[in-house]
């Protein structure tokens, strides 16, 4: 038996589906990069009001190399039934420590 391969050819999301991904997801991955060193941790957001809220307890890897260098990637896929979907967004991330931006990512959680 013969197996036939076949490829789907990638295309662009319209901004509705990228917002229909990134609402209905909770997991994703950032991509960070520090000198000549990349870095992707798993990470839980939020999307709400067009942006992506990421929580960290401080500290660490994501923050050493956030604050080094604040352009990232973070990346969501959706599979459902052998199909997939994949939102890559690409920015600067702002890093935030006081309570009230914190307040409104856990309510919007």
């Amino acid at each position: 038996m013969r197996a036939k391969l076949c490829s789907m050819k990638p295309r662009d999301l319209s901004k509705e589906e990228c917002s229909s991904i990134l609402s209905a997801s909770r997991y994703g991955r950032l991509g960070l990069a520090k000198e000549d060193r990349p870095y992707v941790v798993p990470m839980s957001y939020v999307y709400a009001d067009g942006r992506i809220y990421l929580h960290s307890r401080g500290g660490g890897m994501k923050m050493e190399y956030a604050a080094a260098n604040p352009r990232v990637c973070f990346q969501i896929d959706q599979l459902d039934k052998g199909r997939w979907s994949s939102v890559i967004a690409f920015g600067p991330v702002k890093l935030r420590d006081d309570i009230e931006a914190k307040q409104r990512m856990f309510d919007a959680f």
